[in-house]
């Protein structure tokens, strides 16, 4: 069955939760991701979809 959920309303532990992730201590998931800096090009095009939404 599929969930329909408001983006703005879901928490760190709905994420958990449904992804049915363990929180185990001293994990952190930026231990798994790692972003790397935005270019001028890619800040340009998140401030024009903010204004946008």
């Amino acid at each position: 069955m599929t969930q329909n959920l408001e983006a703005s309303q879901v928490s760190l532990n709905d994420v958990r939760r449904l992804l049915k992730l363990e929180e185990r201590e001293g994990d952190a998931f930026t231990d798994f991701f790692s972003l790397e800096p935005l270019s001028e090009l890619e800040k340009q095009e998140i401030l024009k979809i903010r204004t946008d939404f």
